[in-house]
């Protein structure tokens, strides 16, 4: 378990014990329900130590324990719309700040091009996780969060986006691939989707598709890996 998890884990120890000293239950389910994938991410690779899980299905428990929250507590999920402007405003946020990162994301896609090549099915299969990945997030940080908060105010809002920005540092992956204004950005994204979840009747697809817009730059990296 590396360092940082550590400090996570002890700070997400010392919130639930504060929840529960000031018997704040609404702050102990949301603590509890947060830190599923967290704790997934801290224990999983002792538990990878001992049995032999493919590399390809280790995302799955933090899937799941992205998904289960919703579940445990009869979350209600409204899924779609016909409410088109939903979606077309929420994806335009998202692009602008998508693009804000050009320069960055265009050098990205340029070195993608010396990576190894993967196979057309490891492609389909890496965007498939991919997606689920934002779907599971989305229901977890988005869903199960606003909906357990009876009137969220911009201060609800903004503490999301600390806690969504700390959850991409707790990857144990993340001193490879991110830097400072990598979690500023993932800050900004969450603030971005959940006012437009909060404005836009809590409606589900939305978000999804502008998280999806976000890391379109994903995509196109996978799909030129895809091609050779």
């Amino acid at each position: 378990m590396l360092k940082r998890q550590k400090i996570y884990l002890i700070i997400l120890i010392l919130t639930y014990v504060y929840f529960f000293i000031f018997e704040n239950q609404l702050g102990q389910i949301i603590t509890l329900g947060l830190s599923m994938p967290l704790l997934i991410m801290a224990f999983a690779p002792l538990l990878y130590q001992r049995i032999n899980v493919p590399i390809k299905y280790r995302y799955i428990p933090i899937l799941i324990s992205m998904v289960l929250p919703n579940v445990l507590f009869s979350i209600h999920i409204d899924w779609f719309t016909d409410e088109y402007h939903y979606f077309l405003i929420t994806m335009l946020l998202s692009l602008i700040l998508l693009l804000t990162r050009y320069n960055n994301l265009k050098e990205a896609i340029k070195i993608s091009t010396l990576l190894e090549p993967i196979s057309k099915l490891t492609c389909f299969m890496q965007m498939v996780k991919l997606t689920l990945i934002i779907i599971g997030e989305e229901l977890l940080f988005r869903v199960f969060y606003y909906n357990l908060i009876s009137n969220p105010s911009f201060w609800h809002i903004i503490l999301n986006g600390l806690v969504f920005a700390c959850y991409h540092h707790f990857n144990r992956f993340a001193h490879n691939q991110y830097k400072f204004i990598d979690y500023v950005y993932h800050f900004l994204l969450s603030i971005i989707l959940g006012y437009c979840y909060l404005s836009f009747d809590k409606i589900f697809a939305p978000i999804v598709f502008g998280h999806i817009t976000y890391n379109f730059t994903n995509y196109i990296i996978l799909l030129q890996r895809g091609r050779k």
